[in-house]
């Protein structure tokens, strides 16, 4: 028996070579991993940008700290955002109907977040405190829809078998997009000031755009509100 079973992981080994052999090419040349990443960057810059260096741009502004905290709950809407995810998951919009229906809500979600940003960048606070919350509410919530559609995206596109390569690429694009978002506002705010700063990232909604583009809609069908979310 214990012949069998060292000839049965022996002859396993051998057939797993040639897949380990070309991994990292095989790896990098799918087109769903480099989207997979590209939409980690993108769903991270926007929870960075309305919340941890949205308190060091508030302060330096001069604002009460009082002011500074209540305008931190904004950082609250990505933790609520099960209460609309039954929405995304089994909605298509009508004005990305073509899109399909994740690819719609992730347009429409990289869309409002880039218009989100720019407002927020062109206002700044002094002007209009109101109105710059508001932006900033905008991005915050469109930024949590779209991480809710790429995070659909990504599981129905992968499939059993690629489920953790998938989730490894989208985590490191989150991972970098979070720190590439906070050094570059925090930089650019010393270089160029907190607005130039904010159009910058507000620009860079570019790769969420690009991502979406490149991505292709799993064929999955949505499934009607009121049945179990799974």
């Amino acid at each position: 028996v214990e012949i069998e079973r060292g000839e049965a992981n022996m002859a396993e080994e051998q057939a797993a070579a040639p897949r380990k052999a070309g991994g990292l090419g095989a790896i990098l040349s799918r087109r769903e991993v480099w989207i997979c990443f590209l939409l980690g960057i993108a769903t991270a810059t926007p929870t960075v940008v309305t919340g941890v260096t949205l308190g060091f741009w508030l302060r330096e502004e001069g604002l009460a700290l009082q002011t500074i905290g209540f305008i931190s709950w904004i950082g609250l809407v990505f933790g609520l955002k099960a209460l609309w995810s039954p929405v995304v998951e089994r909605v298509t919009l009508p004005f990305t109907a073509k899109f399909g229906r994740l690819r719609g809500w992730m347009l429409l979600g990289q869309i409002i977040v880039g218009l989100g940003l720019l407002g927020m960048a062109l206002i700044g606070p002094k002007a209009n405190l109101g109105l710059f919350a508001a932006f900033a509410l905008v991005a915050a919530f469109a930024s949590a829809t779209q991480d809710i559609a790429a995070d659909s995206w990504r599981i129905e596109a992968a499939g059993d078998p690629d489920q953790e390569l998938f989730a490894a690429s989208y985590i490191f694009g989150l991972r970098l997009g979070l720190v590439g978002a906070d050094a570059g506002v925090l930089i650019g705010a010393q270089l160029i000031g907190w607005s130039g700063a904010y159009q910058i990232i507000a620009a860079s909604s570019v790769i969420g755009l690009l991502a979406v583009a490149l991505a292709r809609e799993p064929h999955v069908a949505a499934r009607p509100l009121g049945k179990g979310v799974r």
